[in-house]
C-alpha cells in the first residue's frame, strides 16, 4: 500500500471538561511516533495534518491511527474522535 507521511501536534487539556472552541484554540504542540503522551485519565487533543497526493485522485484513502492501545492491559487506554476542522464529529 502507498503511504504518505502525516504531521501531528497534540495539546495535553489542563482538565475536563472541555469545550470545542477551547480544544481547537489550543496551543499545539508537535509529536513524533511512539512519545509518551499525556497522564492517566487525562484528556489530550491531536491534530493531524498531511496532504493527499493529486495522482490518488478518485481512490479511497484512509488515515490509520494508532493511539497506543494494548490488549494486554484492561480498562479503557485511549479513545479518540476525529472531526473536521471547526470541530464537527465525523
Amino acid at each position: 500500500a502507498e503511504t504518505v507521511p502525516l504531521d501531528v501536534a497534540i495539546w495535553t487539556a489542563p482538565g475536563e471538561p472541555v469545550p470545542v472552541a477551547e480544544g481547537l484554540a489550543a496551543p499545539y504542540e508537535p509529536i513524533t511516533p511512539n512519545t509518551p503522551w499525556g497522564p492517566p485519565w487525562g484528556t489530550s487533543w491531536f491534530k493531524v495534518t498531511g496532504t493527499v497526493p493529486a495522482a490518488w485522485a478518485g481512490r479511497t484513502v484512509e488515515a490509520v491511527l494508532d493511539l497506543g492501545f494494548s490488549r494486554h492491559t484492561p480498562g479503557f487506554q485511549c479513545e479518540g474522535l476525529v472531526h473536521t476542522p471547526d470541530g464537527t464529529p465525523v
